[in-house]
């Protein structure tokens, strides 16, 4: 499968990236335990804490800065964001993810860090 790169960032205040691979991204496990960790906790200021310690990536593409300017290469995907605090009524995202999966134009779908929202490239 050919390459997708786009931009990754050590975190969410962060603007100066490092090329990744999407593919290999969307496959690394080297968070997992900090995002379970994070969908188990009640906490706020813990979850924004731990949230805002772990890497970002911009889906659409390679940026030279992140910002509206910034972009080199565009990736060919655009990502959607369901909320769950915009969204009050969806309660399951698991289900929301799976139902999305099923949808011919949505490569990929996947649960927010904090299990309450989804997101499809």
């Amino acid at each position: 499968m050919k390459k997708i790169i786009v931009s990754k960032f050590k975190n969410y205040e962060s603007t100066s990236p490092i090329d990744i691979d999407l593919f290999e991204w969307l496959n690394d496990i080297t968070y997992k335990e900090t995002v379970l960790k994070i969908r188990n906790l009640t906490d706020k200021t813990e979850i924004k804490k731990l949230k805002s310690k772990l890497p970002c990536i911009t889906p659409s593409g390679t940026f030279l800065i992140r910002n509206d300017n910034g972009l080199i290469q565009h990736s060919g995907f655009i990502c959607i964001d369901i909320d769950g605090a915009d969204n009050t009524d969806l309660g399951d995202f698991s289900n929301v993810r799976d139902e999305l999966t099923k949808i011919k134009n949505i490569f990929y779908t996947g649960l927010s860090v904090s299990g309450n929202g989804v997101f499809c490239l």
